[in-house]
C-alpha cells in the first residue's frame, strides 16, 4: 500500500531550488539543520520529481518536490504542517546545495507578561544549554576588574550565530560533562574584541577567526574546569576522546593546569588533543586512534583542509 503523502505549500521547488512562501522561522531552520543527518545517514534513491529515503529496514519516506507544493509521508507535515527535514534533504540531493543549515538556530527563552509574550533581557535567563546560560559565557573577572565591556548584540545576526555555537558547545560537550561529573565551570567563555585585545596583548587582528580566539564567529570555544576530576587534565582529555558521548573538534591542555581549552566546529569534528609544550611553543597532537597518540611535535594547523 502506497503511503499517503501530506503536502505543504510553505515550500515549493522552482528552478532547481527550494523556495519558502513565508518568512523562515526558527522551527524551519531547525529542520534545515537536521536535514544534514538525513543526507549523511539514510539510504536513498533519486526518482522523478523527488527522492525516496530508507531510514530503516521496513520504513520508507517519500519526498516529492513540486512548483506549487512539496510533499512527504512523514508525521512532521501531517501534524505540524511545516516543511520537514526530508524535503530539505531531498532538495539538497537534487542539486540545491544551499538548503542545509550548518549551525542550529538558538533556543531563546520567552516569558509571558500580561498575556503577551516578550523576550527576556536578563542574560542569566537566556538558556544556551541544559545547564548553562548566556551569562555563564559572558562573565569575566578580568573584564569586571578592568572595566572592560564583554558582551554583544545577541539579537543581531552575528549574535544569533554566536549563541548557536554556544548551544552546540553545550549540547555536544558541556551538558554531557555536567551529567557525568556534576560540577563544571566555564573559566573563559566569550571574549569580546576589547577583552581579547587586553588578555592577549594584541591589536585584535586575529579575532574572532577560531575557537581558540573565543570569538564565536566560525567556531565555538571555552576554557572549562571539571571540578570532580582529580587526575591530570590530559587524562581527562583522553577519556573524552575515547567516549562516544562527547563530540568536539579539539581539546588543548596545558602543563600543571586543570583547565581544558575545548572547541567545537559546525562542520568538522576531528576529536584531536593538543598538548601544549611551552619549551618550543608548539603542541603534541594526539589523534583519536590510539596508534597515533605519540603525536606530532611542533606547530600544527588546527583546522586542516580536507
Amino acid at each position: 500500500m502506497q503511503p499517503k503523502l501530506a503536502f505543504t505549500a510553505l515550500a515549493c521547488w522552482r528552478d532547481g531550488k527550494i523556495l519558502l512562501t513565508q518568512e523562515e522561522t526558527d522551527d524551519i531552520k531547525s529542520r534545515r539543520f537536521r536535514a544534514k543527518e538525513v543526507v549523511e545517514t539514510y539510504e536513498f534513491e533519486i526518482v522523478e520529481n523527488g527522492v525516496n529515503f530508507f531510514p530503516g529496514t521496513n520504513k520508507q519516506l517519500i519526498v516529492r518536490l513540486g512548483p506549487k507544493a512539496c510533499a512527504c509521508n512523514c508525521a512532521d507535515i501531517h501534524n505540524r504542517h511545516l516543511p520537514c527535514k526530508h524535503i530539505f534533504g531531498g532538495a539538497f540531493l537534487l542539486g540545491d546545495k544551499s538548503t542545509l543549515l550548518d549551525v542550529p538556530p538558538p533556543k531563546i527563552i520567552r516569558a509571558s507578561n500580561g498575556g503577551n509574550k516578550k523576550r527576556r533581557t536578563r542574560l542569566q535567563d537566556i538558556k544556551v544549554g541544559k545547564y548553562f546560560t548566556l551569562l555563564d559565557f559572558l562573565i569575566s573577572e578580568t573584564a569586571i576588574k578592568k572595566g572592560i565591556s564583554n558582551s554583544f548584540d545577541w539579537e543581531s545576526e552575528p549574535g544569533q550565530k554566536a549563541m548557536s555555537l554556544m548551544q552546540m558547545l553545550c549540547e555536544q560537550l558541556l551538558d554531557p560533562l555536567c551529567e557525568e561529573f556534576n560540577r563544571i565551570s566555564i573559566t573563559r567563555g566569550y571574549l569580546g574584541l576589547e577583552l581579547y585585545k587586553y588578555v592577549y596583548r594584541t591589536d585584535g587582528a586575529q579575532w574572532p577567526k577560531s575557537a581558540l580566539a573565543h570569538g564565536f564567529s566560525t567556531s565555538g570555544g571555552a576554557d572549562i574546569w571539571v571540578h570532580n576530576w582529580s587526575k591530570p587534565a590530559l587524562d581527562l582529555a583522553f577519556y573524552l576522546q575515547a567516549s562516544d558521548n562527547y563530540k568536539f573538534d579539539f581539546i588543548r591542555v596545558y602543563p600543571e593546569s586543570p583547565i581544558l581549552c575545548v572547541g567545537v566546529d559546525a562542520i568538522s569534528s576531528k576529536r584531536i588533543i593538543q598538548q601544549w609544550n611551552p619549551n618550543f611553543r608548539g603542541c603534541t597532537i594526539h589523534k583519536p586512534q590510539s596508534i597515533s597518540r605519540m603525536g606530532i611535535l611542533g606547530e600544527h594547523t588546527l583546522f586542516e583542509s580536507k
